[in-house]
């Protein structure tokens, strides 16, 4: 999985019973290590949110993905197998666009761009914000409804 420099991303762990090592392992306190581009492990503190079945969200924030290249996750509970993460931190470049709605970023900006050209394309309802990584207030975002009909256009200070 990919993540851009320096943005924050909540990703899901699954821990596994060391009993069974198949039943999903639930009420663990987790302890979590990181390394970044290949230097020594240490220890983060990200929020973890308990999801159910064994599933964890963890709550990576800009600190954790502020280095490109390699950032593996160890993560351990007690009474649980320890669980490996390997997430490539790349640069976004000059721009990068945040999917709000149920579809995927690919899906989103097709419908986006489709609407912005007056082509039709239908799949779903979904805003695509794009912002200018070197002045995060200037943004634009459009949404667009299953038939690919735009039903919101506009600029949004801040968000």
């Amino acid at each position: 999985m990919s993540l851009a420099k320096s943005t924050a991303r909540d990703v899901m762990v699954w821990m596994a019973s060391s009993t069974d090592h198949l039943t999903g392992k639930t009420g663990l306190t987790l302890t979590i290590t990181a390394s970044k581009a290949g230097a020594a492990f240490a220890s983060i503190t990200p929020t973890v949110t308990e999801r159910g079945d064994g599933w964890y969200s963890l709550a990576i924030t800009t600190s954790h993905t502020d280095t490109i290249g390699d950032l593996a996750i160890h993560v351990t509970g007690a009474g649980a197998d320890p669980t490996d993460r390997l997430f490539e931190v790349g640069d976004p470049g000059p721009f990068s666009a945040v999917v709000e709605g149920s579809m995927s970023f690919v899906e989103a900006v097709r419908l986006f761009l489709s609407v912005l050209t007056g082509k039709s394309s239908g799949g779903g309802t979904a805003t695509v914000v794009f912002r200018d990584i070197g002045d995060s207030k200037n943004r634009i975002s459009a949404t667009v409804d299953a038939d690919g009909n735009r039903t919101a256009v506009g600029t949004r200070d801040g968000a």
